[in-house]
C-alpha cells in the first residue's frame, strides 16, 4: 500500500516562498561566534543558546501536550510557558576599522562566572549578534585599537534596544 499525498496548486505554487521566508527568519536569528575570541565568552554564548533552545523546545512540547490532553480527554488544561530570559543583541561596526568590544556586567551566569563577553573583534562593516540576558545592565567598552585606555564606554540595558552602532 502506497500513501500518496497531493497538495493543492496554490500550496505547490507558493510553498517555496513560505519555505524561503522561514529560512530567512531562521538565518536572521543566528548568533555569530566567529567574532568572539575569548574561549570562556564563546563557551558562555554557546551555553546560553543551548539553554534558550531547550526552553523553547520544552515550551512547544508543553503546549502540544496540553492541546493533546484537551482534545483526547476533554479536560481543560492550561500550560503557561516559561519566560525567555534572553534577548538577542546586534552590535554593528559601521567604521572602516576593526572594532574591539568588551561587554561587562554584574549579572551572574553560573556560580563562579559573570555573564561577561570579552575580546569581541568585529570586522569593518560587519555586525555581531549575541544572545544576552534580558533586562541586564552592561558596560560596553569599544574602540578601534586593542588598548583599553582608548576605549569608549556605552552603558546599555538589554531590555531597551536591539541594535547598537558602535561609532567611536
Amino acid at each position: 500500500m502506497v500513501l500518496k499525498i497531493t497538495f493543492p496548486e496554490t500550496v505547490r505554487k507558493y510553498g517555496q516562498y513560505g519555505l524561503f521566508l522561514i529560512l530567512l527568519i531562521l538565518a536572521g536569528s543566528c548568533t555569530t561566534y566567529q567574532y568572539i575570541y575569548d574561549p570562556a565568552s564563546r563557551q558562555r554564548q554557546k551555553d546560553m543558546v543551548a539553554q534558550r533552545s531547550m526552553n523553547t523546545g520544552c515550551n512547544a512540547l508543553g503546549c502540544l501536550s496540553s492541546a493533546f490532553i484537551t482534545a483526547i480527554w476533554d479536560i481543560e488544561t492550561d500550560f503557561i510557558p516559561t519566560e525567555s530570559g534572553f534577548k538577542r543583541l546586534k552590535l554593528i561596526n559601521p567604521t572602516p576599522d576593526t572594532m574591539f568590544v568588551n561587554m561587562l556586567t554584574n549579572a551572574i551566569w553560573d556560580e563562579n562566572q559573570y555573564c561577561d563577553f570579552k575580546d569581541i573583534r568585529i570586522p569593518p562593516g560587519k555586525c555581531c549578534r549575541l544572545l544576552t540576558l534580558l533586562n541586564t545592565d552592561y558596560n560596553l567598552y569599544f574602540g578601534n585599537t586593542d588598548d583599553p585606555h582608548d576605549d569608549e564606554l556605552l552603558e546599555i540595558n538589554t531590555s531597551s534596544h536591539r541594535r547598537y552602532k558602535l561609532i567611536p
